[in-house]
């Protein structure tokens, strides 16, 4: 028992002193409404005002303008990249 106790104290010291010299350049995903990031807006033309997530009040809390997101904040992947130092995921 003490030397499970002993490994995982080693173990996880480990994890602490490299875990946060780690940096990332990009963040990448794959998921559906709860990791969208308006991909129904892209291209030049902005949002079609004819979608609902087009039209306010989709994106007016934290955008200010409607963003063809699912909702009208920030989803998971945008509180990762801003946690990770990295740029918001553009519509794709």
């Amino acid at each position: 028992m003490l030397r499970a106790a002993v490994l995982i104290l080693f173990l996880l010291s480990g994890v602490a002193r490299h875990g946060c010299s780690q940096s990332y350049n990009a963040i990448y995903s794959f998921g559906d409404s709860i990791s969208d990031t308006g991909n129904l807006c892209t291209g030049s033309g902005g949002c079609p005002s004819r979608l609902t997530t087009g039209q306010l009040p989709y994106g007016q809390t934290h955008f200010g303008r409607p963003t063809g997101r699912c909702t009208d904040g920030r989803v998971v992947v945008d509180f990762l990249a801003e946690h990770f130092g990295l740029p918001l995921l553009p519509p794709s």
